[in-house]
């Protein structure tokens, strides 16, 4: 993995991705363009410790994916630090979106011509329109269609068409020509809501998705592999050798506020060793480390703690017909609360316990700068409180004898191919067996990549399609409010369907309630919600965990940019 043939590599398949690859990635070679956005010169190395499951930004969720998709897919609006947080910057999008009508429920927005997809052809309105409409086909149940509702707008007629009773056309999404697009809402809505609904999610190339298509449309390789995926951001991917690295080259026509760098190399690291000592020898600029693997550093400028927004919860599906008398009842998911050594869980996972469903990087709001769990009125009980092994046997036994069950089981779902979290619920498996023994086991049940993420959530056409798994909550919501969008009715589908008029009255209120940017009604009604979800055990906060960068000697990030997949490795700088 030398340098000078990492980069002479990306240098020769650029010029394969242009030009000699498969017919559907081919188009009339790219017009040269004058740089629109300033470069920094620099080549930044970075990397992850495994490949990204899938460069498709209806269903990424793993963040080396995530991560990848920021570089090289490109949407109408993109976040960019500002010093306070982020903004959004038009990038495809031609300025401002612009009100149709007195009431804010119709926009339009204007497409800048001349971009283009790597292989030359223009990207027009039809582009987006065919990214929407693939991301809420009902056949295909696209887990981050629920991202859209999640941004306090929705497009009128959007979960009529995902539930298959409307078509598209009745949608309120149109294109009355190559460079405009009209949308209108449910709801008014501000410019600030509709650029971060376009920055939501990156479009997709039809012909490449529509080839991956499976045989009853309701999944698509698109984006499993270098020669099933178009780059249409501000970078190119010109190589991807899985196990290995992906190199990217910037455009000439990228738009962006900021400088960026030439080049960027994400490897795939086979260890964390090895990854340190690239890093000593200068053959990579910035890591990911494991709290391990931070430890050693702890007293180095050089290495940054972020703790993200989500925390990993124990869920259950409460509408699991075939488990529906055990998940249901009360005193059994009282048990599980209760007996679930969250201190022991987070020292396997490297993180830290919690029993509040509030990572500590959600902000009340970005004016306040307050963490939800530094606020009074959250909810009280302590992880020490809440792990109480004689009480959560007491539970269990009651909840056995109102079911005549002598004992009871449970699937745990879990991602088979993430090696760490398949180390995490086998210990997690281990610790629940030292609470409650033969009463209560676990059996794992592991499922390969993005099926994984699928698969656990409520499905309303296969309510029995999972019983018990481990997530991620709230991951990557900066809106206190929006962390449980995963639990209303309005997620299509909810996470766990909890099916309680008090808590979606809350939910709603506290979308309506935005604009009015009270931070004192927010977090009241969001201590109301988490109250709610947490009393009826709904779901069991367990732990969090810091992300830890470490940057050698040299390496600049921007004002207000987070480490290392916001406003890195594009925006850094390297001596």
């Amino acid at each position: 993995m030398k340098k000078s043939f990492s980069l002479i590599l990306a240098a020769l398949m650029l010029l394969s991705a242009l030009f000699g690859c498969a017919d559907l990635r081919k188009g009339s070679p790219a017009p040269a363009a004058a740089p629109d956005t300033a470069s920094s010169g620099a080549v930044i190395k970075t990397g992850f410790f495994r490949d990204p499951a899938a460069l498709n930004p209806h269903t990424a969720s793993d963040k080396e994916s995530l991560a990848v998709l920021s570089l090289c897919a490109t949407a109408l609006y993109r976040a960019i630090p500002d010093g306070a947080g982020e903004t959004f910057a038009p990038e495809l999008a031609e300025g401002e979106p612009v009100p149709l009508n007195e009431e804010q429920t119709r926009w339009s927005v204007s497409l800048r011509r001349g971009a283009l997809w790597a292989n030359g052809e223009e990207i027009t309105a039809a582009d987006v329109d065919f990214t929407l409409r693939s991301l809420y086909d009902p056949r295909q149940k696209n887990p981050n269609a629920e991202n859209y509702g999640n941004l306090g707008l929705s497009l009128i007629n959007t979960e009529e068409y995902t539930a298959g009773k409307c078509e598209w056309y009745d949608v309120g999404f149109k294109t009355p020509d190559e460079y405009t697009i009209e949308i209108e809402t449910v709801k008014s809505a501000a410019p600030a809501q509709v650029k971060e609904f376009f920055a939501a999610h990156p479009l997709v190339y039809e012909k490449l998705y529509v080839a991956g298509l499976s045989s009853d449309k309701a999944t698509t390789d698109y984006g499993t592999s270098f020669d099933k995926f178009m780059s249409a951001g501000r970078y190119t991917l010109t190589e991807w050798t899985p196990g290995f690295e992906l190199c990217f080259s910037k455009r000439g026509d990228a738009q962006s506020p900021l400088p960026l760098a030439d080049k960027i190399i994400y490897y795939v690291f086979p260890d964390e060793k090895t990854a340190l000592n690239m890093l000593n020898k200068g053959e990579a600029d910035g890591l990911y480390l494991s709290p391990d693997g931070a430890y050693a550093f702890k007293n180095d400028p050089n290495l940054k703690e972020y703790f993200e927004n989500g925390v990993y919860c124990f869920i259950l599906n409460v509408q699991n017909p075939d488990k529906n008398k055990i998940f249901s009842n009360k005193n059994f998911r009282e048990a599980i609360y209760r007996g679930l050594d969250r201190a022991s869980v987070a020292a396997v996972a490297g993180g830290e316990p919690t029993t509040r469903i509030f990572g500590r990087g959600v902000l009340l709001s970005a004016s306040s700068g307050k963490a939800m769990v530094t606020l009074p009125g959250g909810y009280p009980d302590t992880v020490e409180s809440a792990f109480d092994p004689a009480l959560a046997n007491e539970f269990l036994s009651a909840a056995l004898k109102e079911l005549k069950l002598k004992a009871a089981s449970v699937t745990l779902l879990y991602r088979e191919d993430d090696k760490e979290e398949k180390r995490i619920f086998e210990s997690l498996k281990n610790i629940l067996y030292d609470v409650f023994g033969n009463k209560l086991t676990f059996t794992l049940l592991g499922i390969d990549g993005a099926a994984a993420n699928r698969l656990r959530r409520w499905d309303p056409a296969a309510p029995g399609s999972f019983e018990a798994s481990m997530i991620k909550v709230g991951a990557g919501q900066t809106k206190p409010n929006a962390v449980f969008f995963e639990f209303s009715a309005q997620h299509a589908p909810p996470v766990v369907f909890f099916a309680d008029a008090e808590f979606e009255d809350l939910f709603i209120e506290s979308k309506e309630k935005e604009a009015a940017a009270d931070d004192a009604l927010m977090s009241s009604l969001c201590f109301k919600m988490e109250k709610l979800l947490l009393d009826e055990r709904v779901v069991i906060p367990c732990y969090e965990t810091p992300s830890y960068a470490l940057f050698r000697e040299g390496v600049t990030l921007p004002e207000g940019a987070k480490a290392p997949f916001f406003a890195f490795p594009e925006y850094a700088r390297a001596d």
